[in-house]
């Protein structure tokens, strides 16, 4: 007599969406790090999103699309409010200082932004999704979400970070979104494309 057994053989999509998830659980824990980070090292940081068509402003330089990596800056730096895209206000930063004048006050003006520039942080190189994307991206400081370009999320010394609502999507159907909390640094991933909802909702997977 022969028996048959059954082997469950994983489908491609399966795998995938498992991987999938697997960088939305490691992007939570980069997020949490970068916290701990900041506090720890009395550092600014900011975690840099390159959704798609990322330009390293001023330098020419293509950032991966689906991307994130941190910069920070020491002590305790003060961020805007952004009314445009980011990647035009980096540019105007750049680029609103003539190095010819010589002001002694544009000239000091410069010495302080470049002692308070952001700098790529050994804490976390380039990283780079893998069979998943970006969606829309919105932060506390934001005035809209961002679905091109480059987002921000600033963490700081003092342990807070920013409301924010980060999505990511596997094709067409398969969402989640990822929720920060300010105060408590508190991290929500929902197995959906959704707003941030209340704090005591019970909704979120735990990753």
């Amino acid at each position: 007599m022969v028996l048959l057994i059954g082997i469950a053989i994983p489908t491609l999509e399966s795998v995938v969406g498992i991987k999938a998830r697997q960088e939305v659980s490691a992007l939570a824990s980069n997020i949490r790090a970068t916290r701990g980070h900041a506090a720890v090292a009395d550092e600014t940081c900011r975690m840099v999103f390159c959704i798609k068509d990322c330009t390293a402003a001023g330098k020419g330089q293509s950032q991966p699309d689906n991307s994130y990596y941190v910069e920070c800056t020491k002590g305790d730096a003060t961020i805007q409010k952004e009314g445009s895209r980011n990647q035009e206000m980096d540019q105007a930063d750049s680029d609103d200082f003539d190095v010819s004048q010589s002001d002694e006050a544009a000239q000091e003006r410069k010495r302080l932004q470049e002692k308070t520039a952001f700098k790529p942080s050994p804490v976390l190189p380039v990283q780079k999704l893998k069979g998943i994307d970006f969606g829309d991206i919105w932060v506390a400081h934001q005035t809209e979400k961002y679905d091109k370009g480059k987002a921000y999320l600033y963490f700081f010394p003092s342990g807070e970070t920013e409301l924010a609502n980060i999505e990511l999507h596997h094709g067409e159907d398969d969402w989640y979104s990822i929720h920060v909390y300010p105060l408590s640094g508190e991290i929500k991933v929902v197995g959906d494309k959704e707003d941030i909802p209340d704090q005591d909702s019970s909704d979120e997977e735990d990753f």
